[in-house]
């Protein structure tokens, strides 16, 4: 008799399968596929070599993201050895601290046989982490055509048969013109079958603010678990390349809306009060870019008297620049003086 191949849903619904686990939590899991996009230019090779260092060491990422102990190899067909270097020097590491292999400028091609060779040298050093750095640069494939590119992320597929988890980069496509939708779970160059093959994708922005450079890091899918917020992180590169946790990420519209609201509510609580640009910041919380941000559009649209401490004079305590900027409340032109200018600003 011919055993059915068949699963049935009462066996199925039987089953206990163990939680998933993560290379990195919650972004990145364990005999799965991931991916790491972002547009040129954003730190995707630093960040790449950054989490590799965490997970080999099994260690907290940047202080707040756990991470399990895996002996990572990079290939890399896009930097030279001497380049890599030095941003390995920059990002601290040092020889013998973390079983980080690296396959660099090889011409190495992505088939069902170099997964296959790649798989055995992994298995020989007891590497259970592979990191493609990046993925347009390892196959020939025409990334809009569907049927190749699939052809493509089923060889990816032949190291999860193995056992090893797979993590690339990848670059993002042009942005839209304003007025065109976009979607940052699609913003990812290329055929959707990229897309559907992962099972864990974060993308990487820099935005470079007057108090310095972050990366906005997006956790854009996981099949596992619950997406994350998203998270803003500080580069620091005056010695060497450091990435430090800086707090939640909110959008730009949010941002921008939950500034102007605190600033309007701080004004009308306090009418006869002048405020400067540090007195908000200290005493909203938000950011001072923010802050400038919603002021400048609050000035625009004359929901705000403004003067200078020049001006002002003796009715503010302390000394500073005589050109800088003071606001205080003002009601709403033609409206009634009970009329909140908190509850109905629009713009």
């Amino acid at each position: 008799e011919t055993i059915s191949p068949f699963l049935h849903l009462s066996d199925l619904v039987r089953r206990e399968f163990p939680p998933a686990r993560f290379v990195l939590k919650p972004y990145f899991e364990i005999n799965a596929i991931n991916m790491i996009s972002a547009p040129p230019n954003n730190w995707k090779t630093f960040f790449t070599l950054d989490i590799a260092l965490a997970i080999a060491g099994g260690i907290q990422w940047i202080g707040t993201f756990e991470t399990e102990k895996h002996k990572v190899l990079i290939v890399n067909e896009e930097d030279t050895e001497a380049a890599l270097q030095l941003r390995l020097f920059s990002l601290g590491a040092k020889e013998n601290t973390s079983d980080v292999f690296f396959h660099i400028m090889k011409g190495y091609k992505l088939t069902e046989k170099s997964a296959q060779e790649i798989i055995a040298h992994c298995k020989k050093d007891a590497i259970t982490v592979v990191i493609f750095d990046s993925l347009r640069s390892i196959h020939n494939a025409r990334e809009n055509d569907s049927t190749e590119m699939q052809e493509v992320m089923d060889q990816l597929k032949i190291f999860i048969r193995a056992g090893i988890t797979v993590i690339f980069t990848h670059h993002h496509k042009k942005k839209p013109l304003k007025d065109e939708k976009y979607d940052d779970a699609e913003a990812t160059r290329g055929s959707t079958a990229i897309n559907a093959a992962v099972s864990g994708h974060i993308s990487l922005e820099e935005e470079k603010r007057e108090e310095g450079t972050f990366l906005v890091v997006k956790h854009l899918k996981s099949k596992s678990t619950k997406k994350g917020e998203p998270i803003e992180i500080r580069i620091y590169d005056t010695e060497g390349i450091r990435f430090e946790f800086s707090s939640g990420y909110h959008s730009v519209v949010y941002a921008a809306k939950l500034a102007r609201d605190k600033i309007l509510k701080l004004l009308e609580d306090n009418k006869e009060k002048w405020f400067s640009v540090s007195d908000f910041v200290t005493q909203t919380k938000i950011s001072e870019k923010n802050i400038r941000f919603a002021i400048r559009e609050l000035e625009d649209k004359s929901f705000v008297h403004v003067s200078t401490r020049t001006k002002l004079g003796a009715m503010l305590a302390g000394i500073g620049k005589g050109n800088a900027k003071f606001y205080m409340y003002r009601a709403i032109v033609d409206e009634p003086e009970t009329k909140s200018l908190y509850d109905d600003v629009e713009f």
